[in-house]
């Protein structure tokens, strides 16, 4: 089943040589999926906080709960610091420094504005799963590094 190549002295198993290429070429793809995913995500969280502080374009109106929780947000302060969180987040993610980081920073916002369109919006849904899944897969991707972390004393 195995055989000595003779110009390389290398035991190649064909299975196992096989899946070894196909690992590679999976890292080499999941390697740039993670780099597309987080200048995109970063891009959206920057785009998002910038045009909060500069109203670079218009807000979609709200109505019911979804109007009266944004607001409450507003008037409290707390929307502006989750649009500094944002913004430093989105930075670390566009910049591909202390990404795993941001990926854990961002998290909580991204989950909080999963919740917010799907109890009190009820649309634009796509959107925020797809954040929380770039999300996912950026911890998933750096879970190897993440592990440290999560490990118990």
């Amino acid at each position: 089943m195995f055989f000595v190549h003779h110009t390389t002295r290398f035991i190649h198993f064909p299975c196992v040589f096989t899946s070894l290429i196909l690992s590679e070429k999976m890292m080499f793809m999941m390697k740039w999926i993670a780099i597309i995913g987080r200048t995109l995500l970063g891009l959206l969280y920057l785009f998002s906080a910038v045009n909060y502080f500069f109203h670079l374009g218009d807000m979609p109106e709200m109505e019911g709960d979804a109007a009266n929780f944004v607001t409450s947000l507003a008037n409290s302060g707390v929307m502006t610091v989750v649009k500094v969180i944002e913004i430093v987040g989105g930075v670390l993610l566009v910049s591909g420094q202390y990404v795993r980081f941001a990926a854990i920073w961002l998290l909580p916002v991204t989950i909080m504005i999963l919740l917010f369109h799907a109890l009190l919006v009820h649309d634009g849904l796509p959107v925020p799963l797809g954040m929380l899944l770039v999300n996912v897969f950026l911890l998933y991707y750096y879970r190897s590094d993440l592990m440290a972390v999560m490990k118990r004393q």
